[in-house]
């Protein structure tokens, strides 16, 4: 039974994976090129908001990627309170993620 259950969670693994061949280290997702952008900026947050980026993956070559299935991990931090956050990242499988922070301190964030 834990030999099923192990091979059940495997396949779904793999339904994660874009079937994409590695072709050139080119053609890989560059963090360089890729864009962050915040939605719905505002001039200040309260703690409790919710910050959202929409990040738009590009290749070394600076295309727009039309995949998904990056590793992202997300957080922000405040030096000053020795404090940090992970955000949840949201996989739309065409390139793009959205990144959702939970705003809990008061203060500038990295």
């Amino acid at each position: 039974e834990t030999e099923l259950r192990l091979r059940e969670i495997l396949e779904k693994l793999d339904q994660q994976i874009p079937p994409r061949p590695f072709t050139h280290l080119k053609s890989t997702t560059s963090a360089k090129h890729s864009t962050a952008t915040v939605l719905n900026p505002q001039h200040t947050y309260c703690r409790g908001d919710q910050l959202d980026v929409l990040l738009e993956a590009r290749d070394y070559l600076g295309r727009r990627k039309e995949y998904g299935g990056d590793f992202l991990r997300a957080r922000m931090f405040t030096p000053a309170l020795k404090a940090g956050a992970t955000g949840k990242v949201t996989d739309f499988n065409n390139g793009t993620y959205l990144v959702s922070f939970t705003l809990f301190w008061e203060g500038p964030v990295s």
